[in-house]
């Protein structure tokens, strides 16, 4: 037993819509707002100190479950209601600290996700969004109620178990401390470059920012391309006019392509990377290629070119043990499915040596500034911090320009992390 262990007494959440001021489109899909999520929870130690805390996650409905006969309304309503299931499952627990009681609901999450859905079985990637919110809001309390930064207490003081249950006989007697980094004061932003957004101000509707407008201003070091995937040749001539766009107000950026999951053989993957090298386009990794859950032979060999990423296939922890083997270079994380998940892929990354970096998902307000914080203390392959949200939603930063306006004003490519305070934040 240790005195830092929380048990949940008190909880309640919020679910508020958020419009984008332009649709963001993903492999033909729009997406034109989504469910900001905030849970807050009081938590009690062992000792008797309470403190609240908060967590947020985006209910991204194209995203996380693109394919049904609910209508996204519906959809979202019932990852509300996993999210209602969850907070009362995390109130009948005893004390126990954050990765353990994640471990407890994450078990049973299969079960609890297809009570919600009814009829309709949920997809793990969105009861994993429901799970986010309430995951980081025990990490938030516990810490808060600790008087520390969350990222100090990742240590066999603090918790339980070592990180061996994830899967590697490198995480035997390692904690997340042992893999986080002193917090960084800065962070590159990368800059999401959508299939339907324009590249030069001649492009533009009236009142839209072109790609150059954007580069001129922010200065971005990172880009990373959307992909349709309609066809090769396209894709590949449309990244390389970012790259002649950057390179005509004077930057040259690090890209990096997603597709999202556009691509139906490593066949067409590997001849985007031909004509790539035909265009003499450089990038620096592609996320989530293939349809999640989808096998893709011969991917071991087109790794060897250019590291390819798990991204919305990566929907269950076990998923870490067999990414090598099944041709992957590394995982994208993406701290909307939670603090524990996150530490724990960024824990078993680091450990084997395969490739991680953390992503976005339009994060807003208080998800924005807790996928900042991780960024400034995870070891990541690529160093970037992609808030697109100022690019498709920056009326979700309003409040958080008030509280921390260095994460929202870029300046010269880089945004301002403010110093840890106790919890997530």
């Amino acid at each position: 037993m240790r005195t830092s262990d929380v048990s949940i007494t008190d909880a309640s959440v919020d679910f508020d819509h958020v419009a984008l001021a332009h649709p963001l489109m993903i492999s033909g899909r729009a997406i034109d707002g989504f469910t900001f999520t905030r849970v807050r929870l009081e938590a009690k130690r062992r000792d008797g100190a309470s403190a609240e805390g908060q967590g947020t996650t985006i209910f991204s409905v194209p995203w996380s479950w693109p394919r049904s006969e609910l209508s996204v309304a519906e959809r979202d309503a019932r990852m509300r209601e996993l999210t209602l299931r969850l907070i009362a499952a995390a109130r009948g627990h005893e004390p126990m600290d954050p990765v353990q009681l994640w471990r407890r609901l994450y078990g049973d999450l299969d079960r609890s996700s297809a009570a919600a859905a009814g009829e309709e079985a949920m997809p793990r990637l969105a009861a994993l969004l429901a799970l986010g919110a309430v995951d980081s809001a025990v990490h938030d309390a516990w810490a808060k109620a600790a008087g520390t930064p969350a990222h100090l207490l990742y240590t066999s003081d603090h918790l339980s178990e070592d990180l061996s249950f994830v899967g590697s006989h490198q995480l035997v007697g390692a904690y997340p401390s042992d893999f986080l980094t002193e917090p960084k004061p800065r962070l590159p932003i990368q800059h999401l470059v959508g299939t339907g957004d324009p590249l030069y101000p001649q492009e533009a509707a009236r009142g839209e920012s072109s790609l150059v407008d954007w580069l001129k201003t922010d200065r971005p070091q990172f880009l990373k391309v959307k992909t349709s995937g309609a066809s090769v040749a396209e894709d590949a001539e449309r990244i390389a006019r970012v790259r002649q766009a950057a390179a005509s107000v004077g930057l040259d950026p690090a890209l990096s392509v997603d597709p999202n999951e556009a691509y139906a053989d490593t066949r067409q993957l590997a001849d985007l990377l031909d004509h790539l090298e035909r265009r003499r386009v450089v990038i620096s990794f592609i996320e989530q290629p293939f349809p999640r859950g989808m096998d893709a032979p011969g991917l071991a060999g087109v790794r060897t070119r250019v590291p390819i990423l798990l991204d919305e296939g990566f929907t269950r922890i076990d998923d870490l043990q067999t990414l090598a083997e099944r041709g992957w270079s590394g995982v994208v994380i993406k701290t909307a499915k939670g603090q524990t998940p996150a530490l724990l892929a960024h824990s078993f990354a680091r450990a084997i040596g395969c490739a991680v970096t953390l992503q976005d998902l339009t994060t807003v307000d208080a998800a924005l500034e807790h996928s900042a914080r991780l960024a400034s203390v995870f070891s990541l392959d690529s160093p970037h911090f992609e808030c697109n949200s100022r690019q498709y939603a920056p009326s979700g930063n309003d409040a958080l320009a008030r509280r921390r306006p260095g994460l929202v004003e870029v300046v010269d490519g880089f945004i301002s992390v403010s110093e840890p305070q106790p919890g997530i934040y």
